[in-house]
């Protein structure tokens, strides 16, 4: 923690002489990573206890006032010229820890991974597995797949029954994987075979009304032929409720 920062050639640096306290260590000369200890800063007083303070010069030239406990634990390195470094050095990684496809890396950890994840039976308890490449770091995930190509697409494997590994995974919509899907149902009409999805985009109609006409004995083919009636009514000709006799 930095309390002041002032320029080395400033009048305000005011060197104060040590307490006459046996038990008081004198930190001058003390070296903490950038900073050097270059005289006494005084001291402040919390109740029972009294913060000491330190001239430290930065390697960088400025001169700040840092508490000695600070120092001691090694909290302050720098005058803040090197903040940046030394979060980098010890916290960044891939910079893209909030990303759609670092969201994705996690999740499809957990779903083959952990036991009590809600998913699991479906990915680790059948026995699908992450590559080891991917396991090892995003940043091999990441070289593999590429960016997310929008916000419709998520991660999908070409064999329902295979791991998640290069060969096997490719960014798709939920068309897509719906056809790809375990769930997915195929029908047969005049000798083509397609997933009910693509049978109701083929007739232009929903999924879920497609489901509804063969969940009420529809063939496929009057399924599939049978258009939808459009119903136009005219609100003004054709009320939905009569209106009330005036009295």
């Amino acid at each position: 923690m930095i309390e002041n920062s002032v320029q080395p050639e400033s009048e305000s640096i005011v060197f104060h002489p040590l307490p006459k306290n046996k038990r008081f260590r004198d930190l001058t000369g003390f070296v903490s990573s950038e900073l050097t200890v270059i005289g006494y800063n005084g001291h402040t007083d919390h109740g029972y206890y009294k913060i000491h303070y330190w001239l430290c010069k930065c390697s960088c030239g400025k001169v700040v006032s840092v508490a000695g406990s600070n120092l001691n634990a090694n909290r302050c390195r720098s005058c803040g010229c090197k903040k940046s470094e030394y979060i980098g050095d010890g916290h960044r990684t891939h910079g893209r820890s909030r990303t759609s496809e670092h969201g994705t890396w996690c999740a499809i950890k957990q779903r083959c991974g952990n036991p009590n994840a809600g998913c699991y039976p479906r990915y680790g308890g059948r026995g699908i597995k992450v590559c080891e490449r991917w396991l090892e770091s995003f940043d091999n995930f990441f070289e593999d797949m590429g960016p997310r190509p929008s916000r419709y697409h998520s991660i999908d494997r070409i064999n329902n029954d295979g791991n998640y590994e290069p060969g096997n995974c490719r960014w798709a919509t939920q068309i897509v994987q719906s056809h790809n899907s375990t769930a997915s149902t195929n029908l047969t009409l005049n000798g083509e075979t397609k997933c009910i999805a693509e049978w109701a985009a083929q007739a232009g109609i929903g999924v879920k009304s497609m489901y509804t006409r063969l969940a009420n004995g529809w063939s496929l083919e009057k399924a599939v032929t049978t258009p939808i009636l459009k119903r136009n009514r005219d609100y003004k000709t054709s009320p939905c409720r009569p209106k009330k006799p005036s009295v």
